[in-house]
């Protein structure tokens, strides 16, 4: 498990008012809750939680290193952010801490790996359904990744969901049904069988009815 260090401090206010005045000191507001525990109000600072978010994966572990007890030396992902998206600032973000015997789930990004024998020999055209699944385990067991080699897979085959090799004490959250990638047909080809098709059914259409007529 991969995980950046976040300095983070504990907040007295609270409120509108004194958000405002974090924001305008290079701060950007938040709080830290986990389950059966109590809300806790904090702030980081506002270029360095953006820089790290900016590599960070949607699963991505964070050490928070606090001169506060209560926060410091604990594990926290990021379970949402405020954004003005039309200026793309920051308004507050909220970290979920994590409890070593408690699991958790979260979006673990795929990545695929390898070249379809379907799309080297026969043409084939990759689609990738999903980008991240959604799994199910203990915060020590969250894998960085998930790795798909998609070599075996041949023109009209899928991968999906539960054709996936876990890591050991991680399991699927969702259906085991859902589409990863597949090697579908081209368009061009498709649309070729589809006419060919309706040309032998016309052929085979009128054939039969030049024999009823006979």
């Amino acid at each position: 498990m991969e995980e950046f260090t976040l300095e983070i401090s504990k907040r007295t206010e609270k409120g509108s008012s004194s958000s405002r005045r974090l924001r305008t000191q290079g701060k950007l507001p938040g709080v830290v809750y986990s389950h059966n525990q109590e809300t806790i109000s904090a702030y980081v600072d506002y270029k360095s939680f953006n820089k790290i978010a900016v590599s960070a994966r949607g699963s991505q572990v964070f050490f928070l290193k606090s001169s506060d007890p209560e926060l410091n030396g604990r594990h926290a992902i990021v379970k949402a952010v405020q954004k003005d998206y039309v200026k793309g600032h920051l308004f507050h973000v909220d970290f979920q801490a994590l409890l070593e015997d408690e699991e958790i789930s979260l979006l673990i990004p795929i990545k695929i790996e390898g070249e379809s024998v379907g799309v080297k020999n026969d043409g084939g055209i990759l689609a990738i359904s999903l980008r991240e699944i959604e799994l199910t385990c203990l915060p020590a067991k969250i894998p960085s990744q998930i790795v798909v080699n998609i070599s075996h897979l041949e023109l009209g085959e899928s991968i999906h969901s539960g054709d996936l090799a876990l890591p050991e004490g991680v399991r699927l959250k969702g259906s085991s049904d859902e589409t990863i990638v597949s090697v579908v047909v081209p368009k061009q080809a498709a649309a070729a069988s589809a006419e060919k098709g309706a040309e032998a059914g016309a052929a085979a259409e009128q054939s039969a009815k030049g024999q009823g007529e006979g």
